[in-house]
């Protein structure tokens, strides 16, 4: 009996693993947290209003709440999110965790070749991004190779890989009788 692995052609997992996420994500979290550390020190703990318009007490500390969670989730959805490329069971299945999980079956596939893509130039950056409809969307997670997918009817996607020749193979492979 074969298991749901067996069947897997192809599988890549891709993070956010660049510096340079972390050089911007990090230290801007950081600052923020600092902000609302200080406005509650000074405005709830020393009593002294905090700027020139302060807002209630209870508002601070809701703001502060809202503002700090945001600051530790943004470093930490960089660190969770990862692209999922996999070929199986008749199906390119394309995750972008936690937001898209998209799977196309194979015979919709009208055509895929490996590619240097510009991301910036191309789709205004890495992740999950839009082209408009000349380019169709594309999921990114680093680097600038990928494989182009025109699917039958029409609409184009571009699937960062850094094993774009294999991926590209194994969809020829699965469209031949």
């Amino acid at each position: 009996m074969s298991s749901e692995r067996d069947d897997i052609l192809f599988e890549e997992v891709q993070q956010f693993r660049q510096a340079w996420v972390w050089v911007i994500t990090l230290p801007s979290s950081l600052l923020v947290l600092g902000i609302f550390v200080y406005g509650i020190y000074k405005q709830i703990l020393l009593g002294r209003p905090w700027g020139d318009r302060p807002m209630p007490d209870a508002q601070l500390v809701l703001v502060s709440i809202f503002g700090s969670a945001l600051a530790v989730g943004l470093p930490w959805l960089f660190h969770a999110m990862k692209l999922v490329v996999r070929v199986a069971g008749g199906y390119l299945q394309v995750r972008f965790f936690p937001f898209v999980n998209r799977r196309v079956p194979l015979e919709q596939v009208a055509h895929r070749e490996a590619r240097i893509y510009h991301p910036l130039r191309e789709y205004g950056g890495w992740g999950i991004r839009y082209g408009g409809r000349r380019r169709g969307w594309a999921y990114t997670v680093s680097g600038h190779f990928g494989v182009q997918i025109e699917l039958k009817n029409g609409e184009r996607l571009l699937v960062g890989s850094q094993r774009a020749d294999e991926l590209v193979e194994v969809l020829t492979i699965e469209e031949s009788p």
